[in-house]
């Protein structure tokens, strides 16, 4: 997603502590930081307007402007109150996630983790991609873990999201 006239490409947009919003082609799924059910939607015809539905309202039109880092809900500038402002475009995401312990090379939506030890390698696929990430990675010699991966904190949390799990890898280094 880019802003007119702007040379950058926006993987997500972060909402301050609300919401994250992943751009995967023409699709956007809106992640919550609460408990609120996530929402999805489009850009249509261009590449900062959209629709996105809330599933627990209604479907709101909305206008991004990348280098005043806010979103204009039902209106463009001016014709509208409804806005979010500290919003962040993140313009890349992760190709590959060091820590002490293993490697994670992220190819397109497959994931390879490399041991540091003699432990077999484990691969699974990315469900959301930019900057934060979620998805599953098949161990072989143990079973299939979720994973949700936080840049700007540098963890990630296995078989559960923030506060659901103590398996928790830390000073995970987006390479």
């Amino acid at each position: 997603m880019q802003n007119r006239g702007a040379t950058k490409k926006c993987n997500q947009i972060k909402v301050a502590d609300i919401a994250t919003i992943s751009v995967d082609g023409s699709a956007l799924p809106l992640r919550w930081n609460n408990n609120r059910p996530d929402a999805s939607g489009k850009v249509n015809g261009g590449d900062i307007r959209g629709k996105i539905n809330f599933p627990d309202d209604r479907e709101y039109t909305f206008v991004f402007y990348m280098d005043e880092e806010t979103i204009y809900w039902d209106g463009d500038k001016g014709e509208t109150s409804n806005i979010w402002t500290s919003t962040r475009c993140v313009t890349s995401s992760c190709t590959k996630i060091e820590n002490r312990s293993a490697t994670i090379i992220i190819t397109g939506s497959d994931v390879t983790l490399r041991w540091k030890t003699n432990r077999p390698d484990a691969s699974g696929t990315i469900e959301n991609g930019g900057a934060d990430m979620t998805g599953n990675v098949n161990f072989p010699d143990d079973r299939e873990y979720s994973f949700n991966y936080y840049r700007d904190e540098q963890t990630i949390y296995w078989d559960g999201d923030k506060g659901e799990t103590t398996n928790i890898w830390r000073s995970a280094v987006c390479l």
